[in-house]
């Protein structure tokens, strides 16, 4: 648990919100080349394809974000993906099988906020993200509420998660947001992706980074400018602009962009 710079995890107020990883480790296969979990696991010499719970986190976030006086945007699972479909390995060396943890993860942030509304504490948000949509569809209608935000990676703009992720919206009527991050390839924008800017709370746009060196999609920046007012902004005006994208312009136009499009909806 630890406050974060990701631009789009921010508390009400605009402070850093908070990251919390109740489980490490991600097995998509083949790895994210951009993955930058993986470098910074990489970086304290962590096993990043070994999933494991980590009990202590998962058990001091419930006791924190139970008692914090002001209510936090909390994004669960900065260093996993905890919706991927595998298994999770606990302390004890027990193999815990999917789907049981991203639903006990959910239900565990339901029961943060009804016992905060109990005592009349203000409700955190939980934003959560995922490349494997479809196993929103196995969580518990129970447990999802307004001050969730559940969110689906794309990499292109005819990514076939998107049916995935607008048959999640359609079975719980949920909040939903995209993050377009990193942007690897432009292309002719598919129906279900239109259709999904259009029923999601909010989506984000971000260029791949390595190093501190931004990479936009095959050298193209013009091509950003062109999707964003012509196709995704009459969509949705929702949008989020991740600082990748405002350090290659202009300082009008990074201006222009961080008035216009910096919209989050719990702000």
């Amino acid at each position: 648990m630890s406050k974060t710079k990701i631009e789009w995890c921010v508390n009400s107020d605009r402070t850093h919100g908070d990251t919390w990883n109740p489980v490490q480790g991600c097995k998509t296969n083949p790895p994210c080349p951009y993955c930058y979990a993986r470098k910074i696991a990489l970086r304290f010499n962590m096993n990043f394809d070994e999933t494991r719970i980590n009990q202590k986190a998962w058990d001091d976030g419930m006791a924190k974000y139970c008692k914090t006086k002001k209510s936090k945007t909390i994004f669960i699972g900065s260093m996993s993906d905890i919706f991927g479909s595998w298994s999770w390995t606990n302390d004890n060396n027990q193999e815990i099988s999917y789907p049981i943890v991203p639903k006990k993860i959910v239900r565990d942030c339901y029961e943060i906020n009804r016992i905060r509304k109990e005592s009349g504490k203000d409700e955190h948000v939980f934003l959560f993200l995922t490349k494997n949509p479809k196993a929103y569809m196995k969580l518990d209608a129970e447990t999802i509420t307004n001050n969730m935000y559940f969110g689906v990676t794309l990499e292109h703009f005819q990514d076939v998660k998107a049916k995935d992720m607008l048959k999640v919206i359609g079975k719980f009527g949920l909040n939903a947001f995209v993050s377009f991050e990193p942007i690897l390839e432009y292309n002719k924008i598919s129906q279900d992706t239109k259709d999904l800017v259009r029923n999601c709370s909010f989506y984000i746009l971000g260029y791949e980074t390595n190093n501190g060196k931004v990479i936009p999609p095959q050298g193209e920046n013009r091509l950003f400018f062109d999707t964003l007012e012509r196709v995704l902004v009459p969509l949705n005006d929702n949008v989020f602009i991740k600082d990748s994208i405002l350090s290659i312009n202009s300082r009008e136009t990074q201006e222009i962009l961080l008035e216009t499009c910096r919209n989050l909806p719990w702000l």
